[in-house]
């Protein structure tokens, strides 16, 4: 399992900042880069999203459950004692809804997952979810202290992913150089607009939309397949 700390030499590399002295000293600090690399997560999203499964926990009145708060969308419910999945029910306005039916059917709504049956027995949801965020605290001497430093993205999306948080660690000393040229006129240096930090963050940002252009975008797979 990949850590945070093998993305981060990545990153080291990338912003041209690793000190001796270690991520005290850093020109970008670590917890500018953990927020960069869960911002890049979210952006990775679009592409591909982490493949998840969970037993469901059925209400005590036995049609609903609560969604996990991971969830993007259901890919299949499987209730193994029946032997078969679950199709995804639709309403139209002015249809039919029986809340007292029996029928093999789930719907969503207000982070529930509903059913058009009773359930007593176990089911098996596989979904579509996000991926978890680098989480860290920082100890009294300053230093990262991870919570959780697992990074489940696909190996092959790291080195993208990683021009993409750089971009996103780029941010702040862009917007202070810009600042900082607000007032300046051209024979200063340049024109007001001159800003390489801002360059470089869009050219990392080229590259991230380069690389993982090269990777087919995740094909999902929606409902049970007998709807």
């Amino acid at each position: 399992m990949t850590t945070f700390d093998e993305i981060n030499t990545t990153l080291c590399l990338f912003l041209d900042d690793s000190p001796k002295e270690g991520e005290l000293k850093y020109q970008f600090p670590l917890p500018l880069r953990i927020a960069g690399w869960n911002w890049a997560q979210q952006v990775f999203q679009n592409h591909t999203l982490r493949e998840a499964t969970c037993s469901v926990v059925i209400d005590d009145a036995q049609r609903s459950a609560i969604l996990p708060s991971d969830l993007v969308s259901i890919a299949t419910i499987y209730d193994h004692l029946n032997e078969r999945t679950y199709a995804r029910r639709s309403f139209a306005a002015g249809g039919h809804r029986n809340d007292y039916s029996e029928n093999f059917a789930y719907w969503t709504w207000g982070g529930r997952l509903r059913f058009d049956r009773t359930v007593s027995e176990p089911l098996v949801l596989e979904y579509y979810a996000t991926w978890p965020n680098i989480t860290y605290n920082v100890n009294n001497e300053g230093k990262v202290v991870y919570v959780n430093d697992a990074v489940l993205v696909p190996e092959w999306a790291h080195k993208a992913l990683a021009h993409l948080t750089t971009a996103a660690v780029l941010h702040p000393p862009a917007i202070t150089a810009a600042m900082s040229n607000e007032y300046k006129i051209k024979i200063d240096s340049g024109t007001p607009l001159d800003n390489p930090r801002e360059q470089q963050a869009r050219a990392e940002l080229w590259w991230y939309n380069e690389l993982i252009a090269l990777c087919p975008v995740q094909t999902r797979v929606y409902g049970a397949g007998n709807e």
